[in-house]
């Protein structure tokens, strides 16, 4: 199972390339680059082992960036642009979430 999910992760993390790069060209350099970094920890599944809570965080991590990818009818889909950097921790000026902010 665990396999599976790994698999997925990676699948989501290939897909994501393109959705950074679409930030980068609309001139949204600081979240493009974060979903760029957010790629490369889930690719790096393929080389590492990590210990499970690791693993764990990894994989929710995909999970969460999987909404900007699709083109279902869920939930997250239907959220606002902002709402979905804030899952990130952007707000929408693109500053950071301070520990304050929650």
């Amino acid at each position: 199972m665990r396999e599976e999910a790994v698999k997925q992760a990676i699948a989501i993390a290939y897909r994501a390339n393109g959705f950074a790069e679409k930030l980068h060209r609309e001139g949204n350099t600081r979240r493009g680059d974060i979903v760029r970094e957010t790629r490369e920890r889930i690719l790096s599944l393929e080389t590492e082992q990590y210990p499970a809570c690791v693993l764990v965080s990894i994989l929710e991590t995909a999970e969460v960036l999987k909404p900007f990818l699709c083109g279902e009818a869920s939930a997250l889909c239907c959220l606002t642009e902002e709402s979905r950097f804030a899952m990130f921790g952007i707000d929408v000026l693109g500053g950071e979430k301070s520990e304050a902010d929650g």
